[in-house]
């Protein structure tokens, strides 16, 4: 959003909320009502949109997707706007908004199969990402079972028609005022759907990261519709509504699944669980030769110039997300080991694992190393990015023979072939046990590196 929209908009809201009366309202009742049209106890949008030289349109002024999204004044107080029909908005201290508590977790990978007129490494709008997804089998995986594509787009909710409620709702903050849902415009993603459950789908914007929150009229809304739908159909009693929300981000999809325990209560979505899916790059063999044959072979160095020690940590491959997600802010040793719930001796083995192969930065602050992400090991945190985490593993002595004998063999060189090297390019005199270890924590990268290049 562009600062003169900003302004305006911050503008029409301190304008709004700083006027006498409607500060009475919320002073008496809790909260107000905007419209785009002259009525009777209901504050009109033009009238203040005027006096704040604002030109923007009332669904603009009012229309809030994210938290983030909301003016300032808006936060200070607390309040939210949420529209009750296509003129009307209610101003109060309810909280439409779900907060996304995400898991860093590994992915599944999946065939992006039959997606021929997009590109699923690089698509770039929410429908796409739902085309992809769906044709992929993601749906079918997350939901447990084979689904159709149901309807989307744009429609009204009309609580005349068969909302035996009349439309209303109910909010925690206002247990015993009923509100209202009239006639407003409603859309829809996506949804899927079998004799069992719809699943409901509300998709983030493909060229934005992941928000940390949302507003959950996008998917209560909706449901609200679809379960009115629903209750006309002969399966209308066995059928579940399932709110699905969906973010897109590169070539990897988060979806979370949400419950609500109460459809007449607004805020009563709760998070069942969250799945993270990869599309499989079928061009990764390709591109790690390339990387393999333009780079040549460096040795990692800390800030003050000693080479960092060879990792022996078997499992930081296999917990590469969790483990980068503990240095978000930097880390000592004590701190690494203490997060991991390991010995300080095994957090430190696990931390210079990170750093050996370039995820983490070290330097040292009062005689100890500290740990910090580094810009590969951010843009592993954000895109998931396998290739360049294997592009960079390339350039490091041990694995950058080994990995060209995975290139060329498809198959994991034994242990004794990766001791061989370790010897040859580390250490000839380490003794038997540590060689053997560091043979493991190789073995269980080079797994993770033929892994992608299978899948």
């Amino acid at each position: 959003m562009s600062s003169n929209k900003k302004s305006s908009l911050n503008q029409f809201w301190d304008t709004l909320l700083n006027d006498r009366r409607v500060q009475d309202q919320l002073d008496s009742v809790g909260y107000f009502f905007l419209s785009t049209q002259k009525k009777d106890d209901v504050f009109q949008i033009s009238e203040f949109a005027e006096i704040a030289n604002s030109t923007r349109e009332a669904r603009l002024l009012t229309k809030f997707d994210h938290q983030s999204d909301l003016p300032q004044i808006l936060k200070t107080k607390k309040l939210s706007v949420i529209s009750v029909s296509n003129t009307d908005y209610i101003v109060s201290h309810v909280n439409p908004f779900f907060t996304l508590e995400t898991k860093i977790q590994p992915p599944k990978y999946i065939d992006p199969k039959l997606n021929r007129l997009i590109d699923p490494l690089n698509f770039s709008t929410e429908k796409d990402g739902i085309t992809v997804a769906f044709n992929s089998g993601i749906f079918t995986n997350f939901l447990g079972e084979k689904v159709e594509l149901s309807i989307n787009g744009r429609f009204g909710y009309d609580k005349h028609r068969h909302d035996k409620t009349g439309g209303k709702y109910y909010s925690k903050y206002f247990p015993n005022v009923p509100l209202t849902i009239g006639n407003t415009q409603i859309e829809v993603d996506a949804s899927f759907e079998n004799d069992h459950f719809v699943a409901l789908v509300e998709a983030n914007d493909a060229n934005k990261i992941a928000p940390i929150s949302f507003n959950l009229r996008q998917l209560y809304y909706p449901l609200r519709e679809f379960r009115l739908r629903d209750n006309l159909l002969k399966f209308s009693t066995s059928r579940s509504i399932r709110p699905i929300y969906m973010n897109t981000h590169n070539h990897f999809l988060t979806l979370f699944e949400l419950e609500s325990t109460n459809e007449l209560e607004i805020e009563s979505f709760k998070l069942v669980r969250q799945v993270d899916y990869k599309f499989k790059d079928p061009d990764f063999e390709n591109k790690l030769r390339q990387a393999y044959n333009s780079s040549n072979q460096i040795v990692p160095q800390d800030g003050q110039k000693k080479p960092i020690v060879f990792p022996q940590a078997d499992k930081v491959i296999s917990l590469l997300l969790p483990l980068l997600s503990k240095f978000e802010n930097p880390q000592s040793t004590k701190n690494v080991a203490d997060l991991l719930g390991y010995e300080y001796r095994q957090g430190q083995y696990y931390a210079n694992a990170l750093a050996y192969i370039g995820l983490v930065d070290v330097s040292k602050r009062s005689g100890q190393n500290i740990y910090t992400l580094s810009t590969l090991g951010k843009k592993y945190v954000l895109d998931r990015d396998d290739f360049a985490v294997a592009s960079h593993l390339v350039t490091l002595p041990v694995f950058r023979e080994m990995i060209k004998q995975v290139l060329e063999n498809h198959s994991l060189p034994d242990l004794d072939r990766i001791k061989e090297e370790i010897k040859l390019k580390e250490n000839s005199n380490l003794n038997a046990t540590t060689i053997h270890r560091r043979a493991q924590t190789v073995k269980a990268i080079l797994s993770w590196v033929l892994n992608q290049l299978l899948n």
